[in-house]
């Protein structure tokens, strides 16, 4: 169930007589929603993304040319979109979980898993995963590895670490 269900459904029972729901509908939404989801959030939580989506719908209103600058007879209880987070295609959590699937070439709590998780902190190196082929993902990340290995060398720092990184990729 969505967020916008759950709002959608206690404005229709009459728990938002006004411009804000009452006690008991917040109460309603947070309990509805962790019983269907399993997931608990707070009336301040659920309250921070209403708002923010309430801004939301103003700007796509206006930039629509619907806005009439009334205030406050504007109807959130006809929105229809959903509330649901907007996930970030190329955020860390989705990178882990690509990263998470290569599990047969990038084994887990190896040299290259954590050098690849450190790298994926960048958020350009981030793209270029999940933007590549998904057949050489585990080469890319390797060829990395072995390039940040070179500047190393290139630096004078002679880790064992380092040789080890190397001798894995011959």
């Amino acid at each position: 169930m969505k967020y916008s269900d759950i709002f959608i459904k206690e404005i229709l029972k009459g728990n938002r007589p006004g411009t804000h729901f009452t006690k008991e509908g917040w109460l309603k939404i947070t309990v509805i929603f962790e019983n269907e989801t399993d997931n608990a959030y707070s009336k301040r939580q659920f309250k921070n993304r209403w708002d923010a989506l309430k801004k939301e719908w103003k700007a796509w209103k206006k930039l629509k040319g619907e806005d009439t600058d009334l205030g406050a007879t504007n109807n959130m209880s006809q929105v229809t979109f959903s509330l649901t987070p907007i996930i970030d295609p190329y955020g860390i959590p989705q990178a882990i979980k690509v990263l998470d699937s290569l599990s047969e070439e990038v084994l887990e709590a190896s040299l290259l898993y954590f050098f690849s998780m450190k790298l994926l902190i960048n958020k350009d190196k981030r793209i270029v995963f999940l933007s590549t082929n998904p057949n050489i993902r585990a080469w890319w990340l390797k060829m990395e590895m072995k390039e940040s290995s070179k500047f190393c060398s290139l630096l004078g720092i002679e880790i064992s670490t380092m040789r080890l990184i190397n001798a894995i990729h011959v």
